[in-house]
């Protein structure tokens, strides 16, 4: 599958940085890098090229207080609002977990040697990523992330399901013309619930972590965990999970990631779908015809 490299032809394009970009108002780069690590994987024909789009977020910095090197994470490609807003945590990870898929073992080792302990001046990492960045390369460490990791995931898998079924929410199975989502529907007993729905997107990144471990049994266990964040109409995100995509089913997509959030009304995106849309222009949906075609 190839991906869109004409910026008139269509909603996502890559540069000729290997970068890729939306054709919205902000350019999609606030989430660029986590776009391009995505678009990595499933666009199996351009990956080389969107590989080095990657790579070009990270940079080299001397640090003259610590007095060492430091790899530094940008997210707008300007060095000093990059280091005040900071770089996302999650897309940071996901690139690392994409890079260490695709054999690029020598860029991950290095950055897991020189990173920067926190990614410019946004929130530093949790105990539990750190725990993964050391359990790449280490089953006793991947033992550990395990342990932290069930507990977690059984809790959140419980408080999630309380809170949809105390709200009333109701799931729908695929973007629509006529629902946008995003601010729309709620109930004012939704909108405080929405408050402490713990996100999908973080269970996504997550995703990508845990298919990343070097032991099986606790990739196949903690997938099985994560799997059952996502509704069964969340195709792509179950797939990362280990579960199969049904050969019956198509998919029309909309433009906003539907694979990290709930098809529901705690979702704040703009999810109205666009069936004129092409896998060559539009991640969302060459998510779902590259999983459907690489069923585990």
């Amino acid at each position: 599958m190839k991906i869109n490299k004409d910026q008139k032809a269509g909603y996502n394009y890559m540069t000729s940085q290997g970068r890729v970009i939306s054709n919205s108002k902000s350019k999609g780069l606030n989430d660029s890098l986590g776009r391009t690590a995505i678009a990595a994987e499933v666009y199996d024909e351009d990956r080389k090229k969107l590989i080095e789009g990657v790579k070009s977020y990270f940079s080299v910095n001397y640090d003259m207080i610590k007095e060492k090197s430091l790899i530094h994470v940008t997210r707008w490609g300007d060095a000093q609002v990059d280091y005040l807003i900071g770089t996302s945590r999650d897309h940071i990870l996901k690139a690392i977990s994409i890079m260490h898929r695709f054999g690029e073992h020598d860029f991950v080792k290095n950055f897991l040697k020189h990173r920067e302990k926190r990614p410019g001046m946004a929130m530093p990492y949790t105990p539990d990523q750190k725990v993964w960045l050391k359990a790449l390369y280490s089953k006793p460490w991947t033992w550990v992330y395990f342990a932290l990791s069930v507990p977690w995931l059984l809790f959140t898998l419980a408080w999630n399901k309380a809170v949809f079924k105390i709200g009333k929410y109701k799931f729908h199975k695929q973007p629509s013309v006529d629902v946008s989502f995003a601010y729309q529907n709620r109930t004012k007993l939704q909108d405080k619930l929405n408050k402490i729905i713990l996100p999908a997107y973080g269970f996504f990144y997550t995703a990508y972590m845990v298919r990343e471990l070097p032991v099986k049994f606790c990739r196949k266990w903690l997938g099985r965990l994560l799997g059952q964040q996502f509704e069964k109409s969340n195709y792509f995100a179950r797939w990362l999970c280990g579960y199969t995509v049904p050969e019956d089913v198509d998919y029309i997509p909309s433009r906003k990631n539907r694979w990290s959030v709930y098809l529901n009304e705690s979702c704040d995106r703009d999810m109205r779908c666009y069936a004129e849309d092409t896998t060559e222009s539009n991640i969302e949906l060459a998510c779902f015809d590259y999983a459907k075609n690489h069923n585990l």
